[in-house]
């Protein structure tokens, strides 16, 4: 069954996410204060381990060369910003 899937994310240079495998994402957003990942997947399939990427503005991204950006996210009114990026495999 395909399913609409929320996972909060910390905040934090690299975390691991378990997912079905072939889920699409769909977006990141604050929610109540908490940066969170959205995805689609069928929930019958297999869960698979993926790698998380939070790099802020003016930090150093030269490790994402292979990594798909999801989406970009502020707290603090904007006075922090950070980008979110899944590791492709194989990839940093």
């Amino acid at each position: 069954m395909k399913t609409i899937l929320k996972y909060p994310l910390e905040v934090t240079d690299a975390q691991k996410l378990w997912v079905p495998t072939g889920a699409s994402p769909l977006c990141v957003q604050m929610q109540n204060g908490t940066p969170a990942l959205w995805i689609l997947a069928d929930t019958a399939c297999a869960l698979i381990e993926i790698d998380i990427r939070i790099v802020g503005t003016g930090h150093d991204a030269s490790g994402l060369t292979s990594s798909q950006y999801l989406g970009t996210v502020q707290q603090r009114d904007g006075a922090l910003v950070w980008h979110v990026f899944m590791a492709k495999a194989g990839g940093a």
